[in-house]
């Protein structure tokens, strides 16, 4: 995929720094994020469509700020009624127009998140399931999903040495979620002195499956498939040790 990189805070309908700055000063949860100094470097997809060069997907992105993120969805859940999840964007005029925008590839594109989703199958055919942080309310918390979820970050497409892109982007952003996710490090050896990478997944099984549009929640995600080298039960009970690890060690 081809890349390119535009600042956020210009050009959007639903944003500028007078609306953003309002809503920033009111926000308890805004103010929270940045005394914790956690408002993160994020990248959102600011354009997508397939390549008139073989069989690939160009994907543009914008350089944006977990603030930004916040304001972006927040804005949304006030266009729906009762603080709901958008299922009918055709009932409301303006969320149907920012969809139609999003659709078309237009460039003027709510401020988004650019996520993996991944798909887990153990190696008797089971699809792993996760559960959504009960914190994350821009994502149906406390559901269970049939991916595994991760936002993009720098490290994964770009290399800070050089400034270049990484070719291998899907597959270094795959490790990561693993890692962060599961606990499976690829530095990390097992009782066989083997990497915990190469017992536990099958990583050469790595395909993508699409780009998604998730219209309830107005975001852009790459979504993947990885088979595993273990069944479901092992997963299972590798999880559970990997979190009690880390619940020990802080």
């Amino acid at each position: 995929a081809d890349y390119t990189f535009k600042t956020s805070n210009t050009n959007l309908e639903s944003y500028n720094d007078k609306s953003y700055n309002d809503y920033c000063n009111a926000s308890e949860k805004i103010n929270t994020i940045r005394r914790r100094g956690d408002d993160k470097e994020r990248y959102g997809v600011r354009h997508v469509e397939k390549s008139m060069k073989g069989n690939k997907v160009e994907i543009r992105l914008q350089k944006t700020k977990w603030t930004q993120l916040q304001y972006s969805w927040d804005y949304l859940r006030r266009l729906t009624p009762y603080n709901e999840s958008v299922t009918h964007p055709s009932e409301n005029e303006k969320i149907n127009k920012l969809f139609i925008k999003a659709l078309n590839h237009d460039e003027n594109l709510l401020i988004n998140s650019f996520c993996l989703h991944l798909i887990l199958v153990s190696n008797n055919g089971k699809v792993i399931l996760s559960k959504i942080s009960k914190i994350k309310s821009n994502d149906y918390p406390s559901t269970w999903a049939a991916t595994l979820g991760e936002q993009i970050e720098r490290e994964d497409f770009l290399n800070e040495y050089n400034g270049e892109l990484h070719s291998n982007f899907v597959t270094r952003w795959v490790k990561r979620a693993l890692k962060e996710e599961l606990g499976i490090d690829e530095n990390s050896q097992t009782e066989k002195g083997i990497s915990e990478l190469d017992e536990y997944v099958d990583m050469s099984s790595l395909r993508v499956l699409s780009v998604d549009f998730e219209g309830d929640i107005y975001n852009v995600a790459l979504t993947c498939i990885l088979k595993l080298n273990i069944d479901a039960h092992r997963m299972k009970s590798l999880k559970e040790i990997k979190m009690d690890n880390n619940e020990s060690t802080k």
